[in-house]
């Protein structure tokens, strides 16, 4: 694959040769296409190595030097762009013709070519020296002797205004890897870079390349002291900003006292004359050393600095410590004390500015000084919130406040901000409802009206849109609204709880504006803040949660026309759904077929199956098979359990209810005595239809679960074994089942003194006792099933019992605790009774 690729440069790169640059006057119709290609295919890059090779590129780049010395212009912009793409693909090029070409391309700047072929040049110039960055004999070779000329070069070029977009980008480029061949250019560049910092037209782009290159100078002074130098200019540019202030709070009464500031220790010049003229040269200058500051802290160094945070701080209490109720020194100068306020909002908004970045650069160094940054924030936002750039800065900067201290911050403190905001809100809300019907009540007008017909043809549509306000209007009131919502979820979700009212009133603004029809944009913003709602402390999230799954499943969510929307909305639904159904950890449904097959194999051995005569195989596991009996039977004890729990629930509801009618009827003592009597000579007992389903169930049930045991067994063991088991199983379950009988059949005596309710008990003795195990002859005898077959010593202890019971009536309370205690009926012993009254039959 590389060799057809190397091939296929080859050809391109010889038909090049021969066809396009064969004819000069027509190269520059095809420098677009060649240039596309080589930047995209690398063709110098890919030629290879070997021979035939090397001769083609010395040939590529020989025709290149000789493009570039020609007379025709177009022809030397034309091998201007094809140098630099070469050089920025292929090093062979760059140690064989890099000296060469710096030469040729320092000489095109020095001839008044065209501002394209300028840019052009001054582009590969500096694509050449960074190429040489890091390689000391290049460095030596075109870098030091080439780059005084194009230094000269190029501040000719800005001193008659060409070029400077692309003359800083270059310049900073050289100063970023040749910071010491640059030195005796320092004072020159800061120089050009004050120059258009303080010029008026000069655009905000190109004011913030010329902050970075001047912060970039202190590169200059070397590496040994390299920190030092990066703080001393940086407190430097500070004093600049205070003598601005000087100058600009001349007539205000300042909380702080100024700074003394000597004229000889400013770079920036001095500004002097009057107040009118001057207020807003100064307030340039501040904003142009706030430029310089924030790339001071926004740029990377190469050691560690030391930040002056003190000073950094004094200037922003300095810049907070000036409001509008802040008194003039002399009554003479009101009007001049007018046109500072007037100027006020833009140094807050500075103020705001600094603040921020300082608490992203170095946050520990705000967060002890907190509680005063606060307050000047609240009193600049509580005075100026009508001014748009104030009250966004300040709600941007409370929000960064929020997030960095993580719900440490006081209620008091973003109280009256966060009032501010719902405010506005509000305002917001109220004025697009007021310009929907103003519109309707105009349209109203309109058709009462009769048309007059106007003297001149005028666009009515153009007349129309330069009048509306709320076309003028829409982009600022988007942006307040991104801010204010911005803020509303920083203070749900790091603030600490809000009061009850509070909260119900944000929802209920944040659901007015989500169906007011926002731009999508802030619809995004909306959605996220009801799920930081929803997620947030408190306990009000019941109130908002469906309101919130309705509105994103509608058509201000997943149906709104907006795809950013739907994909955000959707996202959020999936949020939402976890929220309410919370599955943690996540449970696998069911395992891939080739998994069941491997965890059923580990699990449960495969059995052998033999006749009774024959002997078990002897590669049978037997240890696997046991546990895997052991799991059968540990199944089969769960669903027993739970049949016995139905049976004794059903049971001991018909007892309460027997127990509570007896407390509600007074007669019912002597109705005791009389069923008491009857008792003794009936000899039949009365179980109830419900009573009688319930048990009927549970043997059947318990009977096949025996019947799945017994399966088991018999597939494990031999058929002697199995008989052998069965029996000891069953004498054991059977003796423990008759004593639990016994047990159950006193106590209901005791807590039932209803005649219907011993009959119950007695027809569950009937039932569940009708077996007992002897033990020496293991032969099935009978059980007395009335009262008059149990031995005297029982009936009296029954008796005794039913008289206490009467003497002490039994709580409810009392009642449950004993329901409690009674012992679980032996489900697999009613199985086998039932099978001998079968056989009885």
């Amino acid at each position: 694959m590389s060799t057809s690729l190397d091939g296929g440069s080859v050809a391109l790169v010889k038909s090049w040769l021969s066809t396009s640059f064969a004819h000069e006057q027509y190269l520059p119709y095809h420098v677009p296409g060649i240039v596309s290609v080589l930047s995209q295919q690398k063709c110098i890059d890919s030629l290879g190595h070997n021979e035939n090779a090397n001769l083609l590129r010395k040939k590529w780049c020989a025709r290149l030097s000789s493009l570039l010395q020609s007379k025709d212009a177009r022809v030397r912009w034309s091998a201007v762009v094809l140098i630099h793409s070469t050089v920025s693909q292929s090093w062979e090029c760059v140690l064989e013709y890099g000296a060469t070409w710096s030469r040729l391309l320092v000489a095109i700047l020095n001839k008044p070519e065209a501002p394209a072929t300028l840019n052009s040049t001054m582009i590969a110039i500096a694509t050449l020296f960074n190429a040489a960055f890091g390689h000391a004999s290049l460095t030596r070779e075109f870098v030091t002797p080439n780059l005084a000329p194009f230094l000269t070069f190029c501040f000719r070029i800005a001193e008659n205004g060409k070029c400077s977009d692309t003359l800083y980008t270059c310049l900073y480029k050289v100063i970023l890897h040749h910071p010491t061949t640059f030195r005796p250019f320092k004072s020159r560049m800061q120089n050009m870079c004050i120059e258009t910092l303080e010029n008026p037209s000069t655009s905000k782009k190109l004011k913030e390349k010329a902050a970075v290159c001047y912060a970039e100078l202190y590169r200059c002074g070397g590496k040994a002291n390299f920190a030092d130098n990066w703080k001393r200019e940086l407190s430097v540019v500070i004093r600049e900003f205070h003598a601005a202030l000087d100058y600009l709070f001349q007539f205000v009464e300042e909380p702080t006292a100024k700074a003394n500031i000597r004229p000889e220790e400013l770079v920036f010049p001095v500004i002097t004359g009057h107040y009118e003229e001057k207020a807003q040269q100064a307030l340039d200058r501040c904003s142009n050393m706030l430029l310089i500051i924030q790339s001071y802290l926004s740029s990377s160094t190469e050691k560690r600095v030391s930040i002056p945070v003190e000073s950094l701080y004094g200037l922003v209490q300095r810049l907070y410590g000036v409001q509008l109720t802040s008194p003039v020194l002399s009554p003479q100068e009101q009007s001049l004390h007018s046109l500072l306020f007037a100027v006020l909002p833009t140094v807050h908004s500075m103020a705001n500015k600094l603040c921020k970045l300082l608490l992203t650069v170095s946050p520990a160094a705000c967060l002890i000084q907190l509680a005063d940054l606060l307050d000047g924030l609240n009193d600049c936002l509580i005075a100026e919130h009508s001014n748009v750039q104030v009250f966004c800065s300040a709600i941007d900067l409370l929000s960064l406040f929020l997030k960095k201290t993580n719900a440490n911050i006081a209620f008091r403190h973003f109280e009256n901000p966060l009032t501010l905001v719902l405010n506005r809100l509000h305002s917001t809300l109220e004025g697009g409802f007021a310009s929907e019907s103003g519109k309707m009540a105009s349209k109203d007008n309109d058709a009462r009206q009769p048309s007059k017909k106007r003297k001149t043809a005028v666009n009515e549509h153009s007349s129309d849109a330069l009048l509306d306000v709320n076309a003028f209007t829409l982009k600022l009131e988007e942006k307040v609204m991104k801010c204010c919502v911005e803020f509303i979820i920083s203070v749900l979700t790091f603030a600490s709880e809000l009061p009850r009212m509070l909260r119900s009133n944000i929802d209920l603004l944040l659901l007015q504006l989500t169906f007011s029809n926002p731009p999508a944009s802030v619809l995004v913003l909306l959605h996220q803040a009801l799920m930081s709602s929803v997620a947030s402390v408190g306990d009000v999230q019941a109130v908002i949660l469906p309101h919130a799954q309705q509105l994103l499943s509608g058509r201000f969510g997943v149906v709104h026309p907006s795809p950013l929307v739907n994909q955000k909305a959707t996202l959020l639904l999936t949020e939402l759904e976890n929220f309410v159904h919370p599955r943690f950890p996540p449970l696998q449904k069911r395992l891939e077929l080739s998994s069941e097959e491997s965890a059923f194999t580990a699990n449960f051995a495969p059995v052998s199956f033999h006749k009774p005569g024959e002997a078990s195989p002897a590669e049978h596991d037997f240890a696997a098979t046991s546990s895997s009996l052991q799991v059968s039977e540990t199944l089969q004890d769960q669903a027993m359990q739970e049949d016995r729990t139905e049976i004794i629930s059903s049971v001991l509801e018909t007892n309460k209810s027997t127990v509570i009618s007896r407390h509600a009827s007074p007669e019912m003592a002597h109705e005791f005595d009389m069923h008491e009597t009857e008792e003794e000579v009936n000899t039949e007992s009365v179980v109830t239809p419900d009573t009688r389903s319930s048990l009927s169930s549970a043997n059947s049930a318990s009977t096949n679960l025996n019947s799945d045991k017994t399966t088991a067994v018999e597939k494990i063991r031999t058929e002697e074994t199995v008989q052998t088991v069965t029996e000891v199983t069953t004498t054991t379950t059977t003796v423990d089942t008759v004593e639990s009988v016994k047990a159950t059949t006193a106590e209901t005596a005791v807590t039932s003194p209803n005649p219907d309710t011993n009959a119950v008990t007695e027809e569950v003795e009937k039932g569940q006792g009708e077996t007992v195990i002897n033990q020496n002859a293991m032969e099935v005898d009978a059980v007395p099933s009335n009262m008059a077959d149990f031995p005297p010593s029982a009936q009296e202890e029954i008796r005794s019992a039913a008289e206490a019971a009467l003497a002490n009536p039994i709580e409810d309370a009392d009642l449950e605790e004993e329901l409690d205690e009674i012992p679980s009926i032996n489900l697999e012993q009613s199985s086998s009774s039932e099978d001998e009254d079968e056989d009885e039959e």
